[in-house]
């Protein structure tokens, strides 16, 4: 399962998608294309339209479920949702037993500055090789912080209690639950983080080159550019290419290593 379906951020545009208003979703401060405010809503219509009368059962599929389940249900019996995320499917169940989840509306341009827009101001003041270790660091810590952070919170609740009932201190909580219950998706991050990193070394090294000092090979690519020879660049975009794959499959080979013996995403399951 990708884990990009269990950050808070996907939960929040899920939120916002399904349970929104339509002015949070399109703020009327803004001038939207003609349609675009009537297109919202479409789950209450589809289940409108669907289920006229009384229906034994409605099924909810999707890669979203909620809003759709909760408007079939005012005339099925029975809903059953199927959803790939097992955030989104958390969500629905709590709102489903009368819970509020907080969520937030984030704009685009308000989540990160561009790094390309902060590289030569890096590089003005730490210098070309301190900027290319910022930048990975940059573009790679996010990834890693969300991952953990959603990790810590999706410890079992029985576990927690469990932990609560012998007794045991935050410490103890932490290191003998929480942090292992949150180690794959560290580990899931550390393998997006990896690629990043790789991203953003050769975006400061490209902003490096364009200014006309640099090495490395984002470097070779811009001189290669500049004079024309193209077997040159070619072979380091081959070479940065295999560092990217390299990169993936250490830590992937990481990831299966320590969890190979306990997580069900490393077992072997048995035919």
């Amino acid at each position: 399962m990708s884990a990009i379906y269990e950050t808070d951020k996907l939960l929040a545009e899920y939120l916002l998608f399904h349970f929104g208003t339509a002015d949070e979703i399109l703020p009327p401060s803004r001038s939207w294309p003609e349609g675009m405010r009537g297109a919202l809503d479409f789950p209450v219509r589809t289940a409108a339209h669907f289920t006229e009368g009384t229906v034994s059962c409605g099924l909810d599929l999707g890669c979203a479920v909620g809003r759709s389940a909760f408007e079939l249900s005012r005339s099925c019996q029975e809903v059953i949702g199927i959803d790939f995320s097992h955030a989104f499917i958390a969500a629905a169940q709590a709102l489903a037993g009368g819970a509020s989840i907080p969520y937030e509306r984030l704009e685009e341009a308000s989540q990160v500055t561009p790094l390309v827009a902060i590289a030569p101001l890096l590089i003005i003041y730490f210098g070309e090789q301190a900027t290319v270790y910022i930048a990975a660091t940059i573009v790679a810590f996010f990834p890693i912080l969300s991952n953990t952070m959603t990790g810590l919170r999706s410890t079992d609740h029985g576990l927690l209690n469990l932990f609560q009932l012998c007794k045991a201190n935050g410490w103890q909580r932490l290191i003998r639950l929480e942090l292992p219950s949150a180690l794959p998706y560290f580990l899931t991050g550390l393998r997006i983080a990896g690629g990043l990193a790789l991203i953003g070394a050769i975006v400061a090294e490209f902003v490096a080159g364009s200014a006309g000092q640099g090495s490395g090979l984002a470097f070779r690519i811009v001189e290669s550019g500049y004079r024309l020879n193209i077997p040159r660049m070619f072979a380091a975009l081959l070479m940065i290419s295999f560092a990217g794959v390299i990169l993936y499959f250490g830590f992937a080979l990481a990831s299966h290593m320590a969890l190979r013996k306990w997580h069900e995403s490393a077992l072997k399951r048995e035919s």
